[in-house]
């Protein structure tokens, strides 16, 4: 994750980097959050990570109403396993723990400043409130929780979520106020390897869902097509900034492009 200095847009990136896979096979070990303030170049460790905390980290956000032309007052989420979610209000040089357990991803709430949502290994999903500092859970319709478990939201409006357990992939029906099974995607995820799901962040009918392979619905979840061509076992996935319709893939075989439109 990378954040630059408003003030100075072509300058230096601000890079955090967890390292370590947030897997359980065969889970390479990382030595906690790293830093960077000139694009790469130079790296330093942050705050008092990995140990007690996180040997494996699944992603990074950046608050972006925090993001000013002094780092030092950016708020941080580094989330993991085996020690959970940490948050730090100055730019990493100190941590706390918002929540303890395997934590596979965060995003934030687009609707709650401070607001987030998060899965849980074995657990399920759950929103943090901001206002009370707690959190309650988020798994209405769900029966079981494996240990591969994703959130994603539609980062236009209606801000559509969806969910990915394993292989099943759901859509929250904002209706119900339920989570409804879109099906299966992506094929095996051998129970602790493989896991993706990311929303366009232009248009929420579009999600990427991925497991051994990789497919894409543009309808919400309700038609889906294979992404062919791509080395088996998907880790991540991005939409271009330039063309939405353009995604990138991360796998075991490196990382593949493919352009439509």
């Amino acid at each position: 994750v990378h954040l630059t200095d408003p003030t100075n847009p072509v300058g230096d990136f601000t890079i955090y980097a967890g390292t370590g896979e947030p897997t359980w096979w065969p889970g390479y070990a990382g030595v906690g959050v790293l830093k960077s303030t000139d694009s790469g170049a130079t790296w330093t460790t942050t705050g008092v990570l990995p140990a007690p905390g996180n040997v494996g980290f699944s992603n990074i956000l950046i608050d972006p109403s925090t993001v000013t032309n002094n780092p030092a007052t950016t708020t941080v989420y580094a989330a993991g396993n085996p020690a959970g979610l940490y948050r730090s209000t100055d730019g990493g040089a100190t941590w706390t723990l918002l929540r303890s357990g395997s934590i596979q991803n965060v995003v934030f709430d687009p609707a709650v400043a401070g607001g987030l949502y998060i899965a849980e290994a074995s657990a399920g999903l759950f929103r943090y409130d901001p206002g009370t500092n707690s959190w309650s859970a988020f798994n209405a319709g769900l029966v079981s929780f494996p240990q591969l478990i994703l959130i994603a939201i539609g980062k236009t409006a209606p801000n559509t979520m969806y969910a990915k357990l394993d292989q099943t992939v759901y859509r929250y029906d904002t209706a119900t106020s339920t989570w409804v099974s879109v099906g299966t995607h992506g094929g095996t995820t051998y129970g602790y390897w493989n896991n993706v799901l990311e929303v366009d962040p232009q248009d929420s009918n579009i999600v990427i869902a991925g497991g051994i392979s990789l497919e894409r619905t543009y309808d919400g979840g309700t038609t889906w097509q294979g992404v062919g061509g791509l080395h088996a076992d998907q880790h991540a996935a991005a939409f271009d900034s330039t063309n939405h319709l353009t995604i990138y893939a991360g796998n075991d075989g490196g990382v593949d492009r493919q352009v439509v439109g």
